[in-house]
């Protein structure tokens, strides 16, 4: 396990193929405070099973509505993060690894106002969101994200929701409603 303040990594393997993995790495990317502080970043794990290279990375990217060009920073910056690969002596990025998985608390949101998606939710529009979630605008961008995939958001937002119960956010803040979003 490695931690990064809060986030963990674990990863679980079945007892009949542990001798199939080799070249365990981990490392830590810092991005909050220009990479100075631990609060947001990365938590990578990569190894290798038989011929084929993982990496995996569990990132706490920066929050809120008006903070997706430093998510995108972040994200770029944990893409890029060099780990030493022992086999061939050479440092590589996650996106050279055969399967790579990017997830976490991403933060990136839906961009409109709180009473329009949540109308949009509640009217079965669910679809009508994906257009304005915040990663599939700046994919369309930004080359170096390209290379990132993400299923169809075809189930409802899962965030924000008011505590122990199924609302979106009535509080002050009145959250967006969003998705939580995985890359691979």
């Amino acid at each position: 396990m490695i931690d990064l303040v809060g986030i963990a990594l674990f990863c679980f393997v079945k007892e009949s193929l542990e001798k199939n993995i080799s070249n365990i790495e981990t490392s830590i990317v810092k991005t909050g405070l220009l990479g100075t502080a631990g609060n947001k970043g990365s938590v990578f794990l990569r190894f290798s099973y038989l011929d084929t290279n993982f990496a995996f990375a569990c990132a706490h990217l920066a929050a809120g509505p008006k903070k997706n060009k430093d998510r995108i920073t972040e994200l770029i910056d944990i893409m890029h993060k060099p780990l030493l690969n022992p086999i061939i002596n050479k440092e590589v990025q996650v996106r050279d690894h055969d399967v790579n998985f990017i997830f976490g608390d991403l933060n990136f949101r839906v961009d409109l106002e709180y009473k329009s998606a949540k109308s949009l939710v509640l009217g079965g529009e669910v679809s009508l969101l994906w257009g304005f979630e915040q990663f599939l605008k700046e994919k369309l961008k930004n080359k170096t994200l390209s290379i990132l995939q993400e299923g169809p958001l075809t189930f409802l937002p899962t965030y924000k929701f008011d505590v122990n119960t199924n609302k979106w956010d009535t509080s002050k803040k009145q959250r967006t409603p969003s998705w939580y979003v995985l890359f691979v």
